[in-house]
């Protein structure tokens, strides 16, 4: 259930997709929005969490950088 209220909440407050990766230890959602709704984004699925009495979620933002490539 905690994944589904991320989602929706994560795509309410428009994040472009959100999906759940590393399922098999209570796992993680991870939602594509822009920088600037990062922390709009985190508080709107704190505040889904807490209405429905799971654990308070730990957030944090990570940047994409290049892909894998041959070093010479």
């Amino acid at each position: 259930p905690e994944v589904d209220i991320a989602f929706e909440a994560l795509m309410h407050v428009g994040a472009y997709g959100a999906r759940i990766t590393g399922g098999g230890f209570g796992g993680c959602v991870i939602a594509l929005v822009d920088a600037d709704r990062a922390d709009d984004a985190a508080a709107a699925v704190r505040s889904a969490f807490n209405r429905h009495k799971f654990d308070e979620p730990h957030a944090f933002t990570a940047v994409p950088s290049d892909g894998a490539h041959r070093l010479t």
